[in-house]
């Protein structure tokens, strides 16, 4: 343990503890200062924020900016960094909300993305109107929740009158038509991006042309996703947008390349997003080496949950449970009220439900004991890894074993941590002495934390296989890896976007991925990655979920889940 010694411009110390490390990036490291502060110390050798540049950007609004509140000096006199608000931990990358399952699951519809939206066009437009380029209006530098609140972050990157920005912008905000230039006009150009991937759940220039396969080359010859081109396939989860007025306004964007701040104004919020057509309802039937068996969408399922053993369907008001250990079907073992619990965990053998701070057993025929050994803190993140249940706090790491239960007893081990440490969006990320690392199951009997190669914005998780997402060269960018004896193998080849794949281990340590994609399933080798088979399947799109059970495949997609098994 080290301590950074700072004072702030009226002479108050900090004695920053480097073991409270929250995050880090290219430029510095964020730090706890107090409860409710951070301070960004730069790295050495990083240009650190200037005096004038400070007293300008301080006075951004604090309900859309996380805005520097004070100057940090070393023992020289030398400003080494800043402080500013702590970000709320409900707050995740905008970039979340570009994905159907993720809205689904967390309940975020149209009417808080037009919000969402909203605020991205109050904050540009405040920015501008103090004489600031906001430059890098990227998917990580906007953090939000389920809400609909917004925090840009990053802020003092922003282009300042008389500082340039440094014109390191993403590939998928940069406006390629004039050049990539970085001004208000490409902010404009920026957020309408945004807002055309937040309703569509697609990227205006994403998909595939016969002829102009780079973002930048669909952007310089005006091909969106929704001109009319019979060379440009089209992603199967992009969602039409039917409001005339907004469309209008992405039309002159994206084909008469105007900017300008978009407006909400006169659009209609019942109209702004069309859902494709659903295919009709089978309850089984076959299709190409697939037999596909319908379990449940009678009310729209909000999220799954599956072990090797059972499956959890939850939907608005209920949660149901299936036995899912026999190959070929799925038998439900009940069904839970939200009105009468929170939340359902299961195990291979139990079932576990919270209510408020209390867990309970279940025990059959509605009847649960109330598990005494342990109690949920005040503050808290959850995160379910096969059979063992992690909860965080300010500075504990509690493991819950679900399926080790005696009576009102659940076997639970703890380890201190510092929780703010932990970034909990698709998966847990922990950041600490200046790494990232991971935790996952690798025996099924106890957790393992590996540290990460590459730094990484988020990963997906599934036992000790997983996607990575980070960013190379001003491109987002996604990767399988494997976990093995504590070390992290990262495949050699890229995949298109986020794979919410299901994975089937054998008893080797090595096992398959199922990848879903638009109409298949892609069946990949562990060992090496290389794709080796598909199954055919126009239920699936890159966006559907799938997960491993005994029973077979769970596919889950458009609020549905179905039970899937090979002839």
């Amino acid at each position: 343990m080290g301590y950074i010694n700072v004072v702030n411009q009226g002479g108050k110390k900090y004695k920053i503890n480097d073991t409270k490390e929250i995050a880090r990036g290219g430029e510095g490291a964020i730090y706890e200062l107090g409860p409710d502060t951070v301070a960004k110390i730069y790295h050495p050798g990083i240009e650190p924020l200037d005096q004038k540049k400070f007293e300008f950007l301080k006075r951004l609004d604090k309900n859309l900016f996380i805005a520097p509140q004070e100057l940090l000096f070393n023992s020289t006199s030398k400003v080494i960094g800043f402080s500013m608000e702590y970000l709320p931990t409900d707050f995740y990358p905008i970039s979340n909300l570009f994905a159907k399952s993720f809205c689904t699951t967390r309940g975020v519809d149209k009417k808080v993305k037009l919000k969402v939206i909203d605020n991205l066009i109050k904050a540009v437009e405040y920015a501008h109107k103090m004489s600031v380029v906001i430059g890098d209006l990227n998917c990580f530098n906007i953090m939000v929740n389920d809400k609909g609140d917004i925090k840009f972050i990053d802020t003092d990157s922003y282009q300042t009158p008389g500082f340039t920005h440094s014109g390191r912008l993403l590939d998928e905000i940069r406006d390629y038509y004039y050049q990539g230039r970085i001004d208000d006009k490409s902010d404009c150009f920026a957020l309408s991006i945004l807002a055309f991937n937040l309703l569509s759940f697609t990227h205006p220039f994403k998909g595939i042309h016969k002829q102009y396969m780079k973002l930048s080359d669909r952007m310089i010859h005006k091909i969106p996703v929704f001109k009319n081109d019979p060379d440009l396939k089209v992603p199967k989860c992009y969602e039409a947008i039917n409001d005339t007025n907004l469309m209008g306004q992405f039309t002159r964007f994206y084909m008469q390349g105007e900017r300008f701040v978009m407006s909400l104004s006169a659009v209609n919020a019942n109209l702004v997003v069309v859902t494709l057509n659903q295919p009709s309802l089978i309850k089984k039937y076959e299709q190409g080496d697939l037999i596909i068996t319908y379990i449940s969408g009678d009310e729209a399922v909000k999220n799954v949950f599956c072990t090797e053993n059972k499956l959890v369907v939850e939907t608005d008001k209920d949660f149901f449970v299936y036995d899912a250990k026999n190959k070929g079907y799925v038998n439900l073992i009940d069904t839970m009220s939200k009105k009468d619990y929170d939340q359902v965990f299961v195990g291979n053998k139990n079932i576990i439900l919270r209510k408020d701070k209390t867990f309970f057993v279940y025990s059959g025929s509605g009847k649960s004991t109330k598990i005494t050994s342990f109690v949920l803190p005040n503050s808290y993140m959850i995160k379910q890894f096969e059979d063992i249940l992690i909860v965080i706090d300010y500075d504990n790491m509690y493991k819950l074993f679900l399926d080790d239960t005696i009576s009102s007893v659940i076997k639970m081990t703890t380890i201190g941590v510092f929780g703010k440490g932990f970034q909990n969006y698709q998966s847990l990320i922990y950041n600490s002495g200046g790494s990232q690392n991971i935790l996952y199951n690798e025996s099924g009997r106890e957790m393992s934390i590996v540290n990460m190669p590459v730094k990484i914005q988020d990963l997906y998780q599934d036992k000790n296989v997983g996607v990575i997402q980070y960013v190379e060269k001003k491109e987002i960018k996604y990767k399988f890896f494997k976990i093995k004896d504590l070390k992290m193998n990262v495949s050699q080849n890229e995949i298109s976007g986020w794979a919410n794949f299901a994975y089937k281990a054998d008893k080797s340590g090595e096992g398959f991925i199922f990848m879903p994609q638009d109409d298949c399933i892609k069946i990949i080798r562990s060992q090496d990655f290389a794709e080796i088979s598909e199954l055919k399947c126009n239920l699936v799109s890159s966006e559907s979920m799938l997960k491993n059970t005994n029973a077979g495949l769970v596919l889950f997609d458009n609020g549905k889940v179905w039970l899937l098994n090979k002839k």
